[in-house]
């Protein structure tokens, strides 16, 4: 059977440009019954011919089908079609493929944890018996977004954003929608009893400033006189701790957003100004003299690691309920 040219899938036509190319579409037509067990190929010069290639081109791409035990030369006779790639069982063939990319995901050096990882997402992708709905809780929409769009580059995952207001008025509806609520460790505490017992859905995560905003902090000038206005009192604290710990000898004033009279009147004799996302656009309003410093934050790394771990436990206990029998689902009913 010769090669026809125009019989080429559309598709396929512009990759036969390739060696790559040449192996899916004859593998494509052999699979379709176009080339039979012992059928002849076409010569590598009517090929290159046919399809304007390169004949190495077509020499590389009857390597590659012959070392997949599709074709073999025959001395005398040509290039000999000996196996339909898709004639064995589609179970054993996708069998094979796992095991080909579990082999390459090794010998690349990749942890057991990682590889499970892409599994588990692919798997939740194509499938939807995986998905672990995730939420943020803050009590800003600046840092509900800021955070729930850090966890979502972690977790490669959609992540919802909830006001903590929102959640300890009404914590059912959010613990009904959500398998996983993360929050800060500033509002861990009151999560935690608002969620009553659906406590164990409760995560809490530290934010700590990123460290290109800490080295700027430690190379504050000396004896500045320094205002931290920040919207919450525990990031004062955090804040003004971290001032301290690079200049023991700075004057520290602490403002909170929610005083603005006495924030004017702090910032109005102030060297610098240290603030944070939250608190920047107050700041700013009050157009400072002086220049302003703002801090960002982060998760650290063992609180990501804590809500990796979490979602990937309820995964893979998806993955297990979703390989159960269906006669256990349905709770073991016997059939006539």
């Amino acid at each position: 059977m010769g090669w026809e040219r125009g019989a080429l899938d559309e598709p396929t036509q512009g990759a036969a440009k390739t060696a790559a190319g040449l192996v899916e579409a004859f593998v494509h037509r052999i699979a379709a019954g176009e080339f039979r067990e012992g059928d002849l190929l076409p010569s590598c010069r009517e090929l290159a011919r046919d399809l304007h290639v390169d004949k190495n081109t077509v020499n590389k791409a009857y390597r590659s089908l012959e070392q997949m035990g599709v074709v073999r030369a025959a001395p005398g006779r040509g290039v000999v079609v000996v196996r339909n790639p898709h004639a064995s069982r589609p179970n054993e063939q996708l069998r094979q493929s796992i095991e080909s990319v579990v082999w390459r995901a090794r010998a690349l050096g990749m942890d057991e944890d990682s590889l499970w990882n892409i599994i588990t997402e692919a798997m939740g992708r194509f499938y939807g018996l995986t998905k672990v709905r995730v939420g943020f809780m803050e009590c800003n929409a600046y840092e509900i977004e800021l955070f729930s769009r850090q966890l979502e580059e972690q977790l490669r995952m959609p992540v919802g954003g909830v006001n903590i207001s929102d959640f300890i008025t009404q914590p059912h509806t959010y613990t009904d929608a959500y398998d996983v609520l993360v929050t800060s460790v500033n509002h861990l505490a009151v999560a935690l009893v608002a969620a009553g017992d659906a406590q164990h859905k409760i995560l809490g995560v530290q934010l700590m400033p990123v460290m290109g905003d800490v080295l700027r902090v430690a190379a504050i000038q000396r004896g500045s006189r320094t205002v931290v206005a920040c919207t919450a009192e525990p990031t004062i604290s955090l804040l003004h701790n971290l001032v301290r710990t690079y200049n023991t000898q700075m004057e520290i004033i602490p403002c909170l957003t929610s005083d603005p009279a006495a924030m004017a009147r702090a910032i109005a004799s102030a060297d610098l100004i240290v603030d944070t996302g939250t608190s920047h656009a107050q700041i700013m309003a009050l157009a400072p003299a002086a220049p302003v410093l703002t801090v960002s934050f982060e998760m650290d790394a063992a609180s990501l690691n804590s809500v990796k771990s979490r979602v990937m436990e309820l995964t893979r206990a998806r993955l297990e309920q979703a390989r159960q029998p269906q006669s256990e689902s349905l709770g073991g009913v016997a059939h006539e």
